[in-house]
C-alpha cells in the first residue's frame, strides 16, 4: 500500500512511485516542469501553448470558441471538399411512356405549360407534325354553328394525329395566345400553312355545304387546293336549294363565299394582335422578318377588307389591338428608318380604330410622331416618314411646332424640289388649319370629309385638289391620285417577294 504524502508537503520531495512489472513506463509531465524565473529587467514572452505528443491541444490550452465563423471558402470542411457527385434524374411515369402517348396527351389538353414540365416531355412533342397541327387548331376558324354539314373525313386526315374537335372560342383564343408566346411561332412555320387553312375553310363552307359544281371547274379547284395558285379564281355552284353561289380565292389571303350578298372567310383568323409583334423588340426593334411576319398577318386575317366599299353586311372579326403599345412601335419605326414597319403599323391602327368606332369618328394619332420624324429628318431633310404619318391622320399635327417649322423653313433652303413643294404646301395648310379641323369636327358624313381615309386622299375639298395638283402629280409619274392603302402590301403572301401588290 502507497502512503499518500500531505497536501502541504514540497514537490521536491515526493517521491516517484516505483513501476508496477510489465508495464510502460510513465509520461513525462511537461506542464509539471519548473521553467525558470525571468531577471527583473526584461518583458516576458507570452508562453507558447503547450501541445500533447499527439499534437493536438490541451484543453486548458486551446483559444475560446469566436463568434464569428470562418468562411467556407478560406478554410472547406470535409463535405466541400468532396464534391458530390451529379444527381441522377429519374424519369417519371409520365415520361417514360412512348412518344404517340405522350403527343395525344399533349394534344387533347392543348396545355401550353405541359412541354415546360421537363426536358423529355418537351423533347417529345417538339415536332413539326406537332407545330403544324397547333397553328391549324389556332389560326383556323371552324365556327359552324350555322352551318350543318357532317363530318368531312379530308378534315380529319388533315389535323391528323390529333383526333379533330371543333374549339370553342375561348379555348382557340387562350391556345392562340400560348402559340403566339413560343419560339417556334415564326413567320415561315405560319406561311407553310396558309394553303392548309385555306383549303380547311372550302372543304367546310363549299365542299361540306353540299355544293355542287361542274366536273372541270372542280379540278381546278382542288388544283388550287394542291397549292398551285396562279392567280386569283372564281368558281359557281349550286347548293340543294337551287341557288347558285360563287367561290372566290385570294391565294394565301382569304376565301370569299357569294350568294346575294359576300362572306369573307379569312385566312388566318385572329382574336387579338400580341403586343411584342406590334411594338417590336426591346433592343433589336423591327427586324426584316419581324415586320414581313407583322405584316403577313394584317393581310392574311383581314385587315384590309371593308364590307361597305365590296357590297357586303358580313362585318369580318376584328382583332384587338393595344393601342398604346402599338404607338410605341410607331415610334421605334421611325428611330430606327423603318418605313415598311410604319406603314404597317398605321394601317393596322387606323383599320381597327375606324371599325370599332363605325367609320363616324375621327382618327387621331399622337402628335409627338410628327416631332419624332422632323428629328430624324433633320440630316437628310427627308420628308417621307413625315409625309406617311401625314397620310395617315393630317389632323393630328401639332399646330404651330416651332421645331416642325424650323425643319420646314430648312427644306425650303436645303431641301429637294419634291420635298420644297410639300413644305410651300404645308405651310399654307397651317394657315387654313383651324378651320379645316373645325369642318371636320361638325361634319357629320360617313369620312367626316377628313384629307385622308384609310390612306386615300379626298379631293372633293379645295385642301386636297391643291394637294393632288401640287405635290402629287407633279412627281408621282403615272399615279394621278393616291388610292386606299388598306389594299396595297409590300409582301407578296405567294411569292414571300417585296413590292406594290393588290390584295384584292
Amino acid at each position: 500500500m502507497v502512503k499518500q504524502m500531505p497536501k502541504d508537503a514540497d514537490p521536491a520531495e515526493r517521491r516517484p512511485t516505483p513501476p508496477r512489472p510489465h508495464s510502460a513506463p510513465p509520461r513525462p509531465n511537461f506542464a509539471q516542469a519548473k521553467v525558470p524565473p525571468a531577471p527583473a529587467n526584461t518583458i516576458r514572452r507570452p508562453a507558447r501553448p503547450s501541445k500533447r505528443i499527439n499534437g493536438t491541444l490541451s484543453p486548458r490550452d486551446r483559444p475560446a470558441k469566436s463568434r464569428r465563423t470562418r468562411s467556407p471558402s478560406r478554410r472547406p470542411g470535409r463535405d466541400q471538399q468532396q464534391q458530390q457527385p451529379p444527381r441522377e434524374h429519374r424519369l417519371s411515369l409520365l415520361e417514360t411512356l412512348p412518344v404517340e402517348i405522350i403527343e395525344q396527351i399533349f394534344l387533347r389538353s392543348l396545355n401550353m405549360n405541359f412541354p415546360r414540365a421537363s426536358p423529355a416531355l418537351a423533347a417529345a412533342v417538339s415536332s413539326e407534325r406537332i407545330y403544324r397541327v397547333l397553328i391549324l387548331l389556332a389560326f383556323w376558324d371552324d365556327d359552324i354553328q350555322d352551318v350543318q354539314t357532317p363530318p368531312d373525313p379530308a378534315i380529319a386526315r388533315i389535323f391528323a394525329p390529333l383526333e379533330y374537335t371543333p374549339l370553342r372560342s375561348a379555348e382557340r383564343a387562350r391556345l392562340q395566345d400560348g402559340v403566339f408566346r413560343c419560339a417556334w411561332c415564326t413567320l415561315d412555320r405560319v406561311h407553310a400553312q396558309l394553303s392548309t387553312l385555306m383549303t380547311l375553310t372550302i372543304r367546310r363552307h363549299w365542299f361540306g355545304a353540299g355544293i355542287v359544281m361542274d366536273p372541270d371547274k372542280e379540278c381546278d379547284l382542288r388544283s388550287i387546293l394542291a397549292g398551285e395558285y396562279d392567280g386569283c379564281h372564281a368558281f359557281t355552284g349550286s347548293d340543294e336549294r337551287g341557288r347558285v353561289l360563287t367561290l372566290s380565292v385570294k391565294p394565301l389571303l382569304a376565301v370569299v363565299i357569294s350568294i346575294s350578298l359576300p362572306t369573307n372567310f379569312p385566312a388566318v383568323s385572329l382574336f387579338k394582335l400580341p403586343t411584342h409583334l406590334t411594338q417590336g423588340r426591346r433592343r433589336g426593334g423591327f427586324s426584316e422578318e419581324h415586320t414581313n411576319f407583322l405584316e403577313m398577318l394584317r393581310i392574311t386575317s383581314g385587315f384590309y377588307f371593308n364590307p361597305w366599299l365590296h357590297g357586303g353586311t358580313h362585318t369580318p372579326r376584328v382583332p384587338e389591338v393595344d393601342h398604346v403599345a402599338l404607338h410605341h412601335g410607331v415610334q421605334i419605326a421611325i428611330r430606327q428608318r423603318n418605313l415598311n414597319a410604319l406603314t404597317c403599323l398605321l394601317k393596322i391602327d387606323e383599320f381597327a380604330t375606324r371599325h370599332s368606332v363605325k367609320r363616324k369618328e375621327i382618327y387621331l394619332i399622337p402628335s409627338d410622331h410628327f416631332r419624332t420624324a422632323a428629328r430624324v429628318s433633320r440630316q437628310n431633310l427627308d420628308p417621307t416618314f413625315f409625309q406617311t404619318l401625314f397620310r395617315a391622320s393630317a389632323e393630328s399635327i401639332p399646330a404651330d411646332d416651332e421645331e416642325i417649322t424650323q425643319w420646314l423653313v430648312e427644306i425650303i433652303e436645303r431641301g429637294t424640289d419634291e420635298a420644297r413643294a410639300f413644305a410651300h404646301w404645308f405651310f399654307d395648310f397651317m394657315l387654313s388649319f383651324p378651320a379645316h379641323l373645325k369642318n371636320v369636327q361638325q361634319s357629320d358624313g360617313l369620312y367626316r370629309e377628313q384629307l385622308f381615309n384609310c390612306g386615300e386622299l379626298i379631293y372633293i375639298t379645295q385642301t386636297g385638289r391643291r394637294y393632288l395638283e401640287e405635290v402629287i402629280k407633279p412627281y408621282a409619274g403615272p399615279m394621278t391620285d393616291m388610292p386606299d392603302w388598306m389594299e396595297e402590301t409590300f409582301f407578296d403572301p405567294v411569292t414571300k417577294d417585296y413590292g406594290s401588290v393588290p390584295c384584292v
